[in-house]
C-alpha cells in the first residue's frame, strides 16, 4: 500500500460550520491520527481531496468526482473519511457506493468515527448499522435544510429583510441589518414619485422630468460606477 486517499468535506448548508470538530483541519487530524496508530499504514503517502462548501445531499462535487475518476482508473485503493456524513447525506446513493461500487472496484473504504472498515466485512456483507447511519444522516440533512427554510420564512413574514443591500429609499438599521428604515435624503424623491403617479402622471413623464432636472438615479445615488445614469419608464 503506497497511497491512501483522504476525502474531506465541509458544508454550510449541512450545518457543519457550527461545529469546530467538523472543520477541514479537524477531519484531517482525525484521519492522520488513525493511520499513524496502525502499522499497516506506515510509510504510506497521503493524498487529500477536499470539497469545501459543498452539500452532502448530492455527489456533484469537484473533489468527489475526481476521486471517482481515479477509482475508475484503478488509481485509488483506500479511501478514508471522518464519518459517513462527510461522504454523503443521501442514504440511497451513499449506500450504493459503500455496498456496491467500492467493493466492485476493490477499494477499501474506512469511516473512522463510525468504526467502519470494509476489510472487516464478513463475505463482503455490510452490517445493518451502516445503512441505518446513512439513513440518519440523510434525514438529518433534510431536517436541517427544512428548518433553515422555515426559519427564514418565519422571519420574512415578521418583516425581517434579508437582502444584501437596502432598496432605494431605505437604509439598513445599524443596530439590526434585517430592519430597514427610511432614507431621509431620498424620502422626497420617493414621495414625489408616488404622489405624481397617483395623480395621473405616467412613469415615462416622471422619468423624463427627473432626467431634465438631473435627479440622481438609484444606481448613481448609491455610488455605482457602472450604474445607469438615466431614469427610465420603469422606476
Amino acid at each position: 500500500m503506497n497511497t491512501v486517499d483522504f476525502y474531506l468535506r465541509l458544508s454550510l448548508e449541512d450545518g457543519d460550520y457550527k461545529d469546530e470538530s467538523n472543520s477541514i483541519v479537524s477531519q484531517r487530524d482525525i484521519l492522520k491520527d488513525y493511520i499513524s496508530l496502525r502499522e499497516e499504514f506506515a510509510g504510506v503517502k497521503v493524498r487529500e481531496h477536499i470539497d469545501d462548501g459543498y452539500t452532502g445531499t448530492n455527489f456533484n462535487r469537484p473533489a468527489f468526482q475526481k476521486v471517482i475518476g481515479l477509482v475508475k482508473k484503478n488509481e485509488i485503493k483506500t479511501i478514508l473519511v471522518k464519518d459517513l456524513s462527510h461522504l454523503a447525506r443521501d442514504y440511497i446513493e451513499a449506500g450504493a457506493y459503500i455496498e456496491q461500487i467500492f467493493p466492485f472496484m476493490q477499494v477499501r473504504f474506512i469511516s473512522v468515527n463510525d468504526n467502519y472498515d470494509s476489510n472487516n466485512n464478513e463475505d463482503g456483507i455490510v452490517g445493518l448499522d451502516v445503512p441505518f447511519r446513512n439513513l440518519t444522516h440523510d434525514y438529518y440533512s433534510k431536517d436541517i435544510s427544512q428548518k433553515m427554510r422555515s426559519s427564514v420564512k418565519v422571519r420574512q413574514d415578521k418583516g425581517y429583510y434579508f437582502g444584501s443591500k437596502a432598496p432605494y429609499g431605505y437604509v439598513k438599521d445599524k443596530k439590526d441589518h434585517h430592519h430597514l428604515i427610511v432614507d431621509e435624503k431620498a424620502r422626497h424623491i420617493i414621495e414625489e414619485i408616488f404622489e405624481r403617479y397617483l395623480s395621473g402622471d405616467s412613469m415615462l413623464s416622471i422619468a423624463k422630468d427627473f432626467n431634465e432636472r438631473e435627479v440622481l438615479t438609484p444606481a448613481k445615488y448609491i455610488g455605482l460606477k457602472r450604474g445607469s445614469g438615466i431614469w427610465t419608464g420603469q422606476i
